[in-house]
């Protein structure tokens, strides 16, 4: 069921990674962001 849904629902299931890092790890994304290039 769970597999089922990340499968179908992948950008929820980042949504979920990412909110649980975001509560985590406030500054962590935005780091990782803007050492990204574009």
């Amino acid at each position: 069921m769970i597999r089922a849904t990340a499968i179908d629902q992948p950008t929820s299931y980042v949504q979920l990674r990412r909110d649980d890092l975001d509560a985590r790890f406030p500054d962590l994304l935005d780091a990782l962001l803007k050492s990204l290039p574009g």
